[in-house]
Protein backbone atom coordinates (compact mmCIF):
# COMPACT_ATOMS: atom_id res chain seq x y z
CA UNK A 1 0.00 0.00 0.00
CA UNK A 2 1.11 3.20 -0.40
CA UNK A 3 0.86 5.22 3.11
CA UNK A 4 1.47 9.15 3.24
CA UNK A 5 2.57 10.55 6.71
CA UNK A 6 3.15 13.84 8.57
CA UNK A 7 6.09 14.80 10.22
CA UNK A 8 5.66 17.19 12.91
CA UNK A 9 3.69 15.54 15.87
CA UNK A 10 3.40 12.26 13.90
CA UNK A 11 7.02 11.31 13.57
CA UNK A 12 9.03 13.81 15.61
CA UNK A 13 7.63 15.52 18.92
CA UNK A 14 8.05 19.45 17.60
CA UNK A 15 5.22 20.36 20.49
CA UNK A 16 7.13 19.82 23.71
CA UNK A 17 10.38 21.73 23.06
CA UNK A 18 8.29 24.02 21.07
CA UNK A 19 6.16 24.83 24.28
CA UNK A 20 9.67 25.26 25.92
CA UNK A 21 10.89 28.05 23.52
CA UNK A 22 7.60 29.49 23.57
CA UNK A 23 7.40 29.77 27.57
CA UNK A 24 10.88 31.01 28.09
CA UNK A 25 9.92 33.68 25.56
CA UNK A 26 7.23 34.65 26.78
CA UNK A 27 7.49 33.58 30.51
CA UNK A 28 4.12 31.59 30.58
CA UNK A 29 4.07 27.35 31.48
CA UNK A 30 1.86 26.04 28.85
CA UNK A 31 2.07 22.08 28.30
CA UNK A 32 0.75 19.73 25.73
CA UNK A 33 -2.68 19.43 26.88
CA UNK A 34 -3.26 22.94 26.94
CA UNK A 35 -2.96 22.79 23.39
CA UNK A 36 -6.51 22.83 22.26
CA UNK A 37 -5.95 23.75 18.36
CA UNK A 38 -4.03 23.23 15.78
CA UNK A 39 -2.89 26.44 15.29
CA UNK A 40 -0.86 27.67 18.86
CA UNK A 41 -2.04 30.79 18.12
CA UNK A 42 -5.87 29.69 18.85
CA UNK A 43 -4.69 27.76 21.84
CA UNK A 44 -2.44 30.58 23.77
CA UNK A 45 -3.38 34.17 21.81
CA UNK A 46 -1.96 36.12 19.26
CA UNK A 47 -1.92 36.31 15.70
CA UNK A 48 -1.02 33.54 13.08
CA UNK A 49 1.46 36.06 11.58
CA UNK A 50 3.24 36.63 14.94
CA UNK A 51 3.08 32.56 15.31
CA UNK A 52 4.68 31.49 12.01
CA UNK A 53 7.49 34.20 12.74
CA UNK A 54 7.87 32.19 16.11
CA UNK A 55 7.74 28.70 14.26
CA UNK A 56 10.24 29.73 11.76
CA UNK A 57 12.63 31.35 14.55
CA UNK A 58 12.18 28.01 16.56
CA UNK A 59 13.16 26.12 13.28
CA UNK A 60 16.64 28.07 13.29
CA UNK A 61 17.49 26.51 16.94
CA UNK A 62 19.33 23.46 18.14
CA UNK A 63 16.14 22.50 20.09
CA UNK A 64 14.11 22.24 16.19
CA UNK A 65 17.05 20.28 14.81
CA UNK A 66 17.54 17.82 18.02
CA UNK A 67 13.86 16.90 17.64
CA UNK A 68 13.12 13.46 19.15
CA UNK A 69 10.76 10.63 17.33
CA UNK A 70 7.28 10.63 18.93
CA UNK A 71 7.37 7.39 20.98
CA UNK A 72 6.85 4.06 19.41
CA UNK A 73 7.14 5.97 15.61
CA UNK A 74 11.20 4.39 14.92
CA UNK A 75 9.86 0.67 15.06
CA UNK A 76 6.58 0.91 13.53
CA UNK A 77 8.14 3.28 10.60
CA UNK A 78 10.92 0.72 10.07
CA UNK A 79 8.01 -2.49 9.79
CA UNK A 80 5.80 -0.58 7.38
CA UNK A 81 8.50 0.51 5.25
CA UNK A 82 9.08 -3.07 4.94
CA UNK A 83 5.96 -3.75 3.06
CA UNK A 84 4.34 -0.53 1.64
CA UNK A 85 5.56 2.47 0.09
CA UNK A 86 5.91 5.55 2.43
CA UNK A 87 6.04 9.22 1.54
CA UNK A 88 6.55 12.30 3.75
CA UNK A 89 3.75 14.82 3.19
CA UNK A 90 4.65 17.69 5.46
CA UNK A 91 3.30 21.32 5.86
CA UNK A 92 6.81 22.67 6.52
CA UNK A 93 8.32 24.62 4.59
CA UNK A 94 10.68 23.69 1.77
CA UNK A 95 13.67 25.95 3.07
CA UNK A 96 13.90 23.45 5.93
CA UNK A 97 14.32 20.73 3.18
CA UNK A 98 17.75 19.06 4.52
CA UNK A 99 17.39 19.88 7.92
CA UNK A 100 14.21 17.71 7.87
CA UNK A 101 15.62 15.00 5.65
CA UNK A 102 18.86 15.03 8.60
CA UNK A 103 15.93 14.38 10.66
CA UNK A 104 14.60 12.15 8.87
CA UNK A 105 17.54 10.10 8.25
CA UNK A 106 19.02 10.16 11.90
CA UNK A 107 15.79 7.92 12.90
CA UNK A 108 14.63 6.41 9.82
CA UNK A 109 16.72 5.77 7.49
CA UNK A 110 16.05 5.13 3.84
CA UNK A 111 12.24 4.72 4.76
CA UNK A 112 10.45 6.64 2.69
CA UNK A 113 10.37 6.87 -1.27
CA UNK A 114 9.62 10.67 -1.27
CA UNK A 115 9.46 13.87 0.88
CA UNK A 116 6.60 16.48 -0.44
CA UNK A 117 6.84 19.73 1.57
CA UNK A 118 2.94 21.73 1.04
CA UNK A 119 4.24 24.95 2.89
CA UNK A 120 1.11 25.43 4.19
CA UNK A 121 1.65 26.57 8.04
CA UNK A 122 5.27 26.99 8.91
CA UNK A 123 5.95 29.25 6.55
CA UNK A 124 5.58 32.60 4.34
CA UNK A 125 2.35 32.06 3.22
CA UNK A 126 3.66 32.98 -0.43
CA UNK A 127 3.36 30.18 -2.71
CA UNK A 128 1.44 28.03 -0.58
CA UNK A 129 0.17 24.74 -1.45
CA UNK A 130 -2.93 23.10 0.03
CA UNK A 131 -2.02 19.50 1.43
CA UNK A 132 -5.43 17.60 1.49
CA UNK A 133 -5.21 18.31 -2.48
CA UNK A 134 -1.25 17.32 -2.64
CA UNK A 135 -2.26 14.03 -0.61
CA UNK A 136 -5.33 13.55 -3.33
CA UNK A 137 -2.64 13.86 -6.24
CA UNK A 138 -0.92 11.09 -4.85
CA UNK A 139 -3.63 9.18 -4.31
CA UNK A 140 -2.53 7.16 -0.78
CA UNK A 141 -4.31 3.89 0.45
CA UNK A 142 -3.80 5.97 4.07
CA UNK A 143 -2.88 8.73 5.37
CA UNK A 144 -1.03 8.87 9.19
CA UNK A 145 -1.88 12.57 10.15
CA UNK A 146 -2.07 14.71 13.33
CA UNK A 147 -3.97 17.45 11.83
CA UNK A 148 -8.18 16.60 11.40
CA UNK A 149 -8.62 19.09 8.59
CA UNK A 150 -6.10 17.48 6.43
CA UNK A 151 -7.78 14.70 6.47
CA UNK A 152 -11.21 15.98 6.36
CA UNK A 153 -11.21 16.42 2.36
CA UNK A 154 -10.04 12.83 1.25
CA UNK A 155 -11.38 10.54 -0.78
CA UNK A 156 -13.66 7.80 0.70
CA UNK A 157 -11.27 5.21 -0.57
CA UNK A 158 -8.58 6.90 1.15
CA UNK A 159 -8.33 5.57 4.91
CA UNK A 160 -7.29 8.38 7.68
CA UNK A 161 -5.72 7.67 10.67
CA UNK A 162 -5.45 10.56 13.08
CA UNK A 163 -2.75 10.61 16.15
CA UNK A 164 -4.41 11.38 19.27
CA UNK A 165 -3.69 14.50 20.78
CA UNK A 166 -5.48 17.31 22.37
CA UNK A 167 -6.15 19.65 18.67
CA UNK A 168 -7.70 17.16 17.61
CA UNK A 169 -10.86 15.63 19.39
CA UNK A 170 -13.77 16.50 16.70
CA UNK A 171 -16.43 14.14 15.20
CA UNK A 172 -14.35 12.09 12.76
CA UNK A 173 -15.58 10.98 9.76
CA UNK A 174 -16.36 7.48 8.21
CA UNK A 175 -13.12 7.04 6.74
CA UNK A 176 -11.01 8.28 9.25
CA UNK A 177 -10.02 5.93 12.42
CA UNK A 178 -8.12 7.46 15.60
CA UNK A 179 -4.90 5.79 17.28
CA UNK A 180 -4.09 6.41 21.01
CA UNK A 181 -0.39 5.55 19.94
CA UNK A 182 1.77 4.06 17.07
CA UNK A 183 1.48 0.86 18.42
CA UNK A 184 -2.54 1.08 17.80
CA UNK A 185 -1.60 2.95 13.79
CA UNK A 186 0.00 -0.95 13.24
CA UNK A 187 -2.90 -2.67 14.09
CA UNK A 188 -5.82 -0.34 12.03
CA UNK A 189 -3.00 -0.65 9.13
CA UNK A 190 -3.03 -4.31 9.58
CA UNK A 191 -6.84 -4.71 9.11
CA UNK A 192 -7.03 -2.30 6.21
Amino acid sequence: MKIAVDVDAVLLDLVTPFLDFYNERHKTSFETHMVKHYNFHKSFGGTLESEVALLMEFCTTEAFRNLTPVKGSVAAVKKLHKKHELIIVTSRNPGLKKLTEYQLNKYFPNCFDKIIFTNEHCGPQKGKSKKAIIISKINPDIVIEDCLDYLLDLPKATKGILLNYPWNQNKLPKNVERAMDWKQVLEIIENV
